[in-house]
């Protein structure tokens, strides 16, 4: 018996290509302007919350589950948090995570890399 070189579902998007490509760039679009509006919630976080001075945002990175960063200057040696850099998290926020009853709910917790002095 031949292997076939597409499944099922592979041969349904050649079939219908032209919507699915549609499909795509709409998913597309969306992420875009999901990651837009958390851009502006974090915006109006900081300018609301003087003590905080740096926001980061990892919604679309294919590595990353979603989340939102805030912090200090102070607290990351660069002067922006990567994503492993001390600070306020708001996890597991891609659409991913939100659309499915099986990906780990919303996570908000502090993380403290490690013990330095931050002047």
């Amino acid at each position: 018996m031949k292997k076939r070189i597409f499944n099922e579902a592979e041969l349904y998007l050649i079939q219908h290509w032209g919507r699915a490509r549609e499909f795509a760039k709409s998913m597309d679009n969306l992420e875009t302007k999901y990651s837009a509006a958390l851009q502006k919630i974090g915006d109006e976080e900081l300018r609301r919350k003087k003590r905080l001075d740096v926001f980061a945002l990892y919604i679309t990175q294919r590595w990353s589950r979603g989340m939102l960063v805030f912090g200090r200057k102070v607290w990351s040696r660069e002067g922006t948090p990567p994503a492993d850099s001390n600070g306020f998290y708001l996890d597991n926020l891609n659409l991913d995570h939100l659309t499915s009853n099986s990906m780990p709910s919303p996570t908000a917790y502090i993380w403290i890399s490690a013990a330095r002095k931050t002047g």
